[in-house]
C-alpha cells in the first residue's frame, strides 16, 4: 500500500468524528485517485455495470474523491478531505 500511495495512486482518508479520540481509534479508509484506473482493475464494462450498480458508485465515488482533491490543492483556504 505504501508504494501505491508514494506513486499517488492511493490516498488514506482521515476519520470526521467530533471527539478527537474517536479520530485517533478509528481506521482511515484508503481511497484510489484515478477512477479510470479502478475501472480498468475491477474490468467494468457498461454491461457489468447494468448488473451491478453498486461497483459504479465505488467508481462514482473515486472521481469525486480525485476532484476533490485537485481542488484542495488550488483552492484559497487549507482544506483537508474526510470520511
Amino acid at each position: 500500500m505504501g508504494v501505491f500511495e508514494q506513486m499517488y495512486l492511493l490516498k488514506r482518508s482521515e476519520v470526521w468524528a467530533r471527539n478527537r479520540l474517536k479520530r485517533v481509534v478509528k481506521t482511515p479508509k484508503l481511497q484510489f485517485i484515478d477512477s479510470g484506473l479502478l475501472t480498468a482493475l475491477l474490468d467494468l464494462t457498461p454491461e457489468k455495470i447494468a448488473l451491478d450498480r453498486t461497483r459504479f458508485g465505488h467508481v462514482l465515488e473515486t472521481f469525486v474523491f480525485g476532484e476533490l482533491l485537485k481542488h484542495t490543492t488550488t483552492a484559497d483556504g487549507d482544506y483537508r478531505l474526510f470520511y
